[in-house]
């Protein structure tokens, strides 16, 4: 998609807008020369907005960098050239070769050290992997003592575990902050974005809690890494050099088996060109899809897992509320209805934070005046955009349908399912308008004790970030593997709760008249068995055989369908499914993290001659 032109506005054109907007603003002023002071203002603010959209067209690489690091990326580091290469010696005692070794072309003049050590033996040839780089020790600035603290290396690296002193102290690299004490000397580092950060101060109910230690106000942050050096692309002549040696080490042979060329770092238009596509990793889960993502990508032992937020509920305030008829308005304790064209009561919610999956809402008021016990009141989808002090009758909030109704007792409390209502209007303003099929009835409103109530039940959908997630990871096995990835993944504060799913037993009964064939009613019986079984299996079962999805239930038809596909089959009489309780249904429901277990019985018979 081709980014838009922001660079639109141009100096003249500015002006001249300006110019006929003047007639309209202010009459008086009638001189629109050049020489006129207010023209003069004029023209000089064109010409800032002239240059402030031309430099908005083209930001600076500076402030791309820094919209780059909020989106947790930045242009990747260059890759260091890497050799496979064999080492054969012709001495008669074995050599030690420790990590770090130098392997020098000495035509070149190029280095490349050891990734690990090795033992030679005499007269024999070992494979091992050399990567050309160099040290770093850098001092990143002086602590503030401030929670979250962050500091970034000036030369890029590809390097995943760098090492930090606190003044003369080496601190541990944590994969995440969630479970570290607030005097555990502890730093993260997220090569995404090139950052090393020390431990947040995070809000709970009762106080702040501090995870990690914070480093003291002015001791120096120092962080050692590798980063890669340019080499030639075709190495020559390579000689081994051993620590605190300046001479090649004799009667060793190396040869080049594998290189791998340096790469250079990564430009900034093909940083934005990898973002444009998608292509940017998932490092944190925040939202249920994306625990089902790094579950798949980290674990691939994991053959089907599915996340769900628990079950929640919530009080949507209510913000406002009053009544109006044709002789007044007014905002008081009573809710005053009666029919339509007489009197009406509105009430409204604020539904912005009804994101999830509505499972349930009810809508409570008190009543606390009814002239009679056979009146119904009836709740209706009204406009919102109200005020309670400035509504009026002739600017009433318009009246849709229907939302539900109730005969209302005086001194009781009314309770009003309104799921529908919410399910289809949730994430803004609800309002709803009260009338009377009849008689009058009053409720109690938001100034008085008796504050009108919505009850909403809900799961937490993908836009939604449950303060606990539930997971069913299978196999069971890979549940211990699961708990400990997801740890560093989450948020501080987030709760995971992993199990292996549960068994939801069902049982299916079935009768079917077979084909004539020589083969027994027996083996027609565990083709059936078979066929069920593996259309309701958990890796190969469904309509995608990749698995019974999960909260699908298990109906009746499916039961039939299969049956009736087998070439043996010439009809299916009769099938009856219970749920774990015994009870015969059409339906069976699977619940939030089941998978089914079937127990199947199979009746087959022939039909007679």
């Amino acid at each position: 998609m081709p980014a838009p032109d922001l660079d639109q506005l141009r100096f003249q054109e500015l002006v001249n807008e300006a110019k006929l907007q003047l007639p309209h603003l202010y009459p008086p002023w009638t001189e629109h020369n050049v020489s006129d002071p207010g023209i003069t203002l004029l023209e000089a603010c064109a010409q800032r907005v002239d240059q402030l959209s031309y430099r908005l067209n083209h930001p600076p690489e500076r402030a791309l960098l820094s919209l780059l690091r909020l989106l947790d990326t930045q242009p990747y580091p260059p890759a260091p050239s890497r050799l496979t290469l064999q080492i054969t010696s012709k001495k008669s005692t074995p050599l030690t070769i420790p990590a770090g070794t130098l392997i020098k072309d000495v035509h070149h003049n190029t280095e490349w050290r050891t990734t690990a050590p090795l033992e030679l033996p005499p007269d024999k040839s070992i494979q091992l992997q050399a990567i050309a780089t160099k040290t770093i020790v850098e001092n990143l600035g002086k602590s503030t003592a401030q929670p979250g603290q962050r500091f970034r290396p000036t030369h890029p690296t590809h390097d995943p575990h760098p090492t930090l002193t606190i003044d003369a102290d080496t601190w541990p690299l944590v994969r995440s902050f969630a479970y570290q004490k607030s005097d555990t000397p502890c730093y993260t580092w997220n090569p995404n974005i090139q950052e090393i950060a020390f431990g947040p101060e995070t809000p709970y109910a009762t106080d702040p809690r501090q995870h990690g230690k914070i480093p003291p106000l002015g001791a120096d942050i120092t962080l050692t890494y590798q980063s890669a050096t340019p080499t030639p692309p075709h190495p020559s002549t390579l000689h081994l050099y051993l620590q605190n040696n300046n001479t090649p080490e004799p009667l060793i042979t190396i040869t080049i088996q594998k290189h791998q060329p340096y790469s250079p770092p990564e430009t900034l238009h093909e940083t934005l060109q990898r973002i444009s596509h998608g292509l940017l990793p998932l490092q944190r889960a925040v939202t249920p899809h994306d625990y089902e993502t790094l579950l798949q990508q980290r674990l691939p032992s994991i053959k089907r897992a599915t996340v769900s937020a628990p079950f929640i509920t919530l009080a949507p305030p209510c913000t406002a509320d009053a009544w109006v008829s044709p002789r007044s308005s007014e905002n008081t304790s009573n809710l005053r209805a009666k029919t339509s064209d007489e009197q009406i009561a509105y009430i409204r919610f604020d539904g912005s934070r009804l994101a999830g999956v509505i499972t349930d809402a009810k809508l409570y008021l008190y009543c606390n005046f009814s002239n009679a016990n056979r009146f119904t009141a009836i709740f209706s989808r009204a406009d919102s955009g109200w005020g309670e002090n400035e509504i009026e009758w002739t600017s009433r909030p318009q009246i849709h349908e229907e939302v539900g109704r109730v005969i209302p007792r005086q001194y009781s409390w009314v309770e009003i399912d309104v799921t529908n209502y919410v399910r289809r209007y949730g994430g803004g303003d609800l309002s709803l308008a009260v009338t009377a099929d009849d008689g009058e009835v009053g409720f109690a409103s938001r100034e008085t004790s008796y504050i009108p109530r919505l009850t909403v039940e809900m799961q937490g959908g993908d836009t939604f970030r449950p303060d606990t997630i539930n997971i069913a990871a299978l196999p069971p096995e890979t549940v211990p593997a699961a708990i400990e990835e997801l740890k560093n993944v989450r948020l501080i504060g987030s709760g995971i709760t992993v199990s292996p799913p549960t068994d939801y037993k069902v049982t299916i009964e079935a009768t079917i008249t077979l084909q004539p064939s020589e083969h027994s009613p027996e083996d027609a019986q565990k083709q059936a068995l078979d066929a069920i079984e593996a259309y309701f299996h958990w890796t190969t079962g469904g309509d995608n055989k990749t698995g019974w999805p999960w909260n699908r239930p298990m109906r009746v038809a499916d039961i039939y369908r299969i049956l009736d596909d087998l070439p043996r089959v010439r009809s299916t009489s009769k099938v009856t499914l219970k749920d774990p309780a015994g009870e015969e249904t059409d339906r069976v429901p699977l619940p939030v993290g089941a998978l089914f277990t079937p127990d199947i019985t199979i009746t087959a018979s022939t039909p007679e001659a």
